[in-house]
Formats: structure tokens, sequence, C-alpha cells
């Protein structure tokens, strides 16, 4: 039983974190569509510190899973059973926010892959101009060399 309660547990903890996670998922977006991109560094951060928190609660799930079978306790998984039910209802709940965070993040991928590319273009359109420029107003040449006067 104290197995079953400390899965569910960490099943909340887990959803929460993934919460955070799809608020930081949406704070990027709408970042990026405002083309802020000095702000994305430390939203990446929060994130990773997140991503972090979520790897070290999976592995505490992994752990108390393994007990709870070990336990061989099989009716907690079974039909009905309202321990199964908060952590079936958690799960899935979890998969929905994976989803959206999917979703927003292949979104703010597409709005930076585009971003780049029109900043490869002015960058491209700068470097013609320069040669351009160039061409029109040559570099005037300092070098040495001798001077005849031939008035004399």
């Amino acid at each position: 039983m104290v197995e079953e309660i400390k899965l569910v547990g960490i099943m909340e903890k887990l959803n929460q974190q993934f919460k955070l996670l799809l608020q930081l998922s949406r704070q990027q977006l709408e970042v990026i569509e405002k083309e802020a991109y000095e702000l994305i560094a430390p939203i990446a951060e929060e994130r990773l510190e997140i991503q972090k928190k979520i790897e070290m609660l999976i592995s505490d799930l992994e752990k108390s899973e393994q007990e709870l079978l070990e336990s061989k306790n099989t009716e907690a998984f079974s039909p009905g059973r309202i321990i199964n039910a908060g952590y079936i209802e958690q799960k899935t709940e979890i998969r929905d926010i994976i989803s959206l965070i999917q979703f927003n993040d292949s979104k703010s991928q597409a709005l930076l892959s585009e971003g780049m590319r029109k900043a490869r273009l002015g960058l491209q359109n700068a470097r013609g101009n320069k040669k351009a420029v160039q061409q029109y107003y040559p570099e005037a040449v300092y070098e040495e060399a001798w001077f005849f006067d031939k008035r004399k």
C-alpha cells in the first residue's frame, strides 16, 4: 500500500513538472513570435532545469514500480483499483501535456528556421551591396611611390 501511494505521489509531481514545462514552451513560442530572441536563452535554461527534475522523477518512478512489482502486490494494478485509476489518469494527462509541448516546440522550430532564413538572405544582400559600393567607390591606394616634378 505504501508503494502504491508513493507511486501516485511521484506521478503527481511528474504531472506538475510537465505542466511547468508546458508553460515554458508556451512562453518560448510567444517570445519567438514577437522575435525577442534575446529572451530565449533564460527560458531554455529553465526548461533544462525542469527536464533534469523530470528525469530524476522518472528514475524514482521506475524504482517504485519495480518495488511494487517485487512486492508481489498484483492488486495495485488490477482494473477498478483507485490507485490504478489515479495512476492511469496522471499518465494520460502527462501524455496529453507532452503532445502539447511537442506541438509548441515544432511551431517554435519552424518560426526559428524562418527567422534564420530571413537573416541569411539579409546577410547575402548586405554582402552584395558592399561589393556594389566598392565598385562605385574604389578604395584609395596608399603605397610608396616616386614622384617626379616635370615642371622644371
